[in-house]
């Protein structure tokens, strides 16, 4: 129904890996990276989130060739009690909001790993349960700009400091700013820390609008 499920699943398989090494991995999880690299531009994907315990999934864009840049469109939590809202401290007031947070990742100019911090989603910004609902998460990466929305509602912006940071960190720029885009669910080791999938991250209509400049 044009609909892209990921899941996970033990996985004591032997693996060899591009470098030749082996490896026997304790999960495999589903994670699609595209081949094709992204400039500047609006990206947007309709997401249901996972349901279970321990679980993490993501909608995010990572510099090609280098690490960072990286702009979280939207990173979605659970813990041991399932995934579910958390108050959250806006001061001057304690608001509710979802266990779904946008974020962005840079070096500094003494390449020292910084980020921005991440921010939940809040109800008062987009009051539908997001493992009920699809919701369109969204964001506008511009050169002095990048805008988060869920539903249209813009939930963080980014001003042009840390834009510019964010780009400084692109290598081969001759070629644009070039980003490519990754969508994923992760868990740490089932033998370390419980986890279970209930539901699985379920996302349809990837969108990637460029910008002209």
């Amino acid at each position: 129904n044009g609909e892209l499920h990921f899941s996970y699943r033990e996985n004591p398989t032997e693996i060899k890996h591009w470098d030749g090494n082996i490896y026997y991995p304790t999960i495999e999880r589903g994670l699609i990276r595209t081949m094709e690299h992204f400039d500047y531009g609006t990206f947007s994907i309709e997401a249901k989130m996972p349901k279970g315990l321990n679980l993490c999934s993501a909608f995010w864009l990572s510099g090609y060739g280098n690490w960072p840049p990286e702009i979280d469109i939207f990173e979605s939590w659970s813990d041991d009690k399932d995934y579910s809202w958390k108050t959250t401290n806006y001061f001057p007031w304690l608001t509710s909001s979802w266990r779904t947070t946008m974020n962005v990742h840079y070096n500094d100019k003494n390449l020292v790993h910084k980020h921005l911090g991440s921010k939940n989603v809040m109800k008062c910004n987009q009051p539908l349960d997001p493992i009920e609902n699809w919701i369109k998460y969204e964001v506008e990466w511009l050169p002095n700009k990048i805008t988060f929305k869920a539903n249209e509602v813009i939930t963080k912006t980014v001003g042009k400091k840390y834009a510019n940071m964010l780009t400084q960190n692109i290598k081969n720029k001759e070629n644009g700013y070039l980003m490519d885009v990754i969508i994923e669910i992760n868990v740490d080791d089932p033998a370390i820390i419980k986890n279970r999938l209930d539901i699985p991250l379920k996302v349809r209509n990837f969108k990637y609008v460029p910008y002209y400049m």
